[in-house]
């Protein structure tokens, strides 16, 4: 691999494509001084719908409230704005703007795909995957997230120790949605609205949905 002509983000080398999901593209990026391995979420901002840069944003906002907190996956960089640099490009094209979002990889991947790969778990081994995901879901409480509210296989990732992280925060409800230097009253303000306007909705994936939810009974 020619690292001089790999395409980075936020200081990240892009070395390998990982997937495409409802928000962009995820890469493999690799930290060039320490060669720690990244996932890398892009949104192309040229091509985003608002909605989809919000979403962004939430997951981000997640992400940031929930550092530290056992089997969630974690935020390493995030920019809304910023550009993909590549050497590799012809002189004067300008660099792709993009909404990036760096977290931590899982090697192991998915759920779904360790089950699509070798069938169902043995007893033992879903009691074991169960117990870290009720962890991972009590970290939630006093981070100020609310709900994920798209549970699936697909977003839940095993670390290379074979942990269980709860990912993908973009249709989660949290109040963690100003910064610091917002006054109190009105961070309580906005958060209210967010979390009652979250919580009204439908989201989530349709195979996954409780019939109500896709019935749209309240």
């Amino acid at each position: 691999r020619d690292e001089s002509a790999s395409p980075s983000v936020l200081g990240y080398e892009i070395v390998a494509h990982l997937g495409s999901g409802s928000l962009g593209d995820v890469k493999l990026g690799v930290c060039p001084r320490t060669g720690e391995r990244v996932a890398i979420k892009m949104v192309d901002r040229a091509k985003a719908s608002a909605r989809q840069l919000e979403q962004s944003d939430n997951e981000v906002c997640a992400l940031r409230a929930l550092a530290g907190a056992p089997h969630c996956l974690q935020l390493k960089a995030a920019d809304a704005r910023t550009a993909e640099t590549r050497p590799a490009a012809p002189r004067g094209e300008p660099a792709r703007e993009v909404f990036a979002l760096v977290t931590e990889f899982a090697e192991y991947g998915d759920l779904f795909e360790l089950i699509d790969a070798g069938g169902a778990f043995s007893e033992p081994a879903a009691k074991a995957i169960m117990r870290q995901l009720i962890a991972g879901l009590r970290a939630f409480d006093g981070r100020g997230v609310v709900a994920h509210r798209d549970l699936k296989p697909e977003n839940l990732l095993v670390r290379g120790d074979g942990e269980l992280v709860v990912a993908d925060f973009n249709l989660s409800a949290h109040s963690n949605v100003d910064d610091a230097r917002t006054p109190e009253r009105e961070r309580r303000r906005r958060a209210a609205i967010h979390r009652d306007a979250l919580l009204h909705s439908a989201c989530g994936s349709r195979s996954y949905m409780a019939p109500e939810v896709l019935s749209g009974a309240d």
